[in-house]
């Protein structure tokens, strides 16, 4: 019987598009320890590096791409993580990670979001 994959998120289940990723052009890098409150990658942070809640929907700015939970980057061994902080992007916003956050909250967020040029798609 063939084994069906069942790990964690992956940047494929939510980054449909990207302008030209060798560029970094759409990317940006900070520390790990800045970064507060996530851990999985496709999960919507605003300007202070937290995960966004109904409270900071407004300041969406940034979406994590490094997933960080690995044993690896646990211990540490990973001190930075990437971040998809500005468009042309596309993204399936049913894969994004939240905080705690209510439906006009997530509009707002993804609103947010679409200022930068990150366009948030429904399915793919």
């Amino acid at each position: 019987m063939p084994t069906i994959a069942t790990d964690t998120q992956r940047l494929s289940d939510w980054l449909k598009h990207e302008y030209e990723p060798s560029s970094g052009v759409t990317r940006e890098v900070t520390l790990a320890s800045n970064v507060t409150g996530a851990t999985v990658t496709g999960s919507v942070l605003d300007s202070n590096f937290d995960l966004v809640v109904t409270a900071t929907a407004a300041d969406a700015k940034y979406i994590l791409m490094t997933d960080m939970t690995s044993a690896a980057q646990a211990a540490g061994q990973f001190l930075k993580v990437l971040l998809l902080a500005r468009g042309p992007a596309k993204v399936n916003k049913d894969k994004l990670v939240f905080g705690t956050i209510d439906a006009g909250g997530k509009t707002t967020a993804l609103a947010a979001l679409k200022a930068l040029g990150i366009h948030a798609d429904a399915g793919f």
